[in-house]
């Protein structure tokens, strides 16, 4: 997926009810979300992204404290 096809769907008007959803929710999501996003639907597999690359991205490195080491239930993740 394309940075600029990201870019001009945040930025258009789109009539589709379905489509109009996915706009609203591409525009509220940050920068970093969309590269990580563009890494991980890259076309070229030995271009995607690996996990490791993902759980080191940016993006989620900012969210690594809300979900460090728990599970939804409170138990302890392994």
């Amino acid at each position: 997926m394309d940075y600029k096809y990201i870019k001009r769907l945040k930025n258009s008007s789109i009539k589709d009810d379905y489509r109009k959803a996915l706009n609203y929710k591409l525009k509220s999501l940050s920068e970093n979300a969309i590269d990580l996003l563009q890494k991980m639907l890259h076309k070229d597999p030995l271009k995607r992204i690996d996990m490791i690359g993902v759980f080191e991205h940016p993006w989620m490195i900012k969210y690594e404290r809300k979900f460090d080491g728990e599970s939804s239930s409170g138990e302890e993740l392994i």
